[in-house]
């Protein structure tokens, strides 16, 4: 019934037989076919799933060098294809589940631009967006933001923009695991190495944080 309906072009048939392929056969080339054909049909959860599923085989090393860029180029156009129209219904029905969605649109991105298994074309222009949900004042994003400049094996390596970024998410939730984590890879556990972390959170205070009018006083 439902294979019949998406071959006649219905968006919510054709996103239901991709979670059957996906949940019940754990054929995911079948189930990111018929996503797509969701996709394309302005499914947007099936847009989101188009990009994560799409991501699996370039994180768990399946594809590499230029296949794994075409990959997440791909995945990255699915991404931002289900960023705009989510946000379009977002704003239309702010519901907890348009909201709940549009987290899990934000995360990914997050994802791909901490993570050093996607290629760094993907990562760059995952930037952009992370950095815009940060200053919006997404805890997640910040997070990221930290693993990004903190990485010592990157170009885009920067200390003080690391230290803003954890300074940021601890002021948002001073408690979190994920804040000690991030910190605990930046700073360098010398007298010298806290000595530049603190240095580098004196200025980031000064600088301010997103929607805190406050942080430098």
């Amino acid at each position: 019934m439902w294979l019949k309906a998406a071959e006649l072009g219905d968006a919510s048939a054709q996103f239901r037989c991709g979670a059957l392929f996906a949940d019940e056969d754990n054929d995911m080339a079948r189930a990111i076919e018929y996503y797509r054909l969701a996709a394309d049909n302005r499914h947007e959860v099936a847009m989101y799933n188009v990009a994560s599923l799409s991501l699996i085989p370039v994180r768990d090393g399946e594809v590499a060098g230029a296949q794994a860029e075409a990959v997440a180029r791909d995945a990255l156009d699915y991404l931002d294809r289900a960023l705009a129209r989510t946000e379009h219904l977002f704003a239309q029905d702010p519901t907890e589940f348009n909201q709940e969605q549009l987290e899990r649109v934000k995360d990914l991105y997050g994802t791909v631009l901490f993570s050093d298994w996607a290629p760094l074309s993907a990562r760059q222009r995952a930037l952009p967006q992370v950095l815009a949900f940060a200053r919006q004042g997404r805890f997640n994003s910040m997070v990221s933001l930290g693993w990004w400049y903190g990485d010592k094996d990157l170009a885009a390596f920067d200390f003080e923009e690391a230290v803003y970024w954890i300074e940021a998410a601890r002021h948002l939730e001073p408690d979190s695991e994920y804040v000690h984590k991030l910190r605990a890879y930046v700073e360098v556990d010398t007298f010298f190495g806290r000595m530049k972390f603190a240095s580098a959170q004196s200025k980031a205070k000064r600088r301010g944080f997103p929607g805190q009018d406050d942080a430098g006083l």
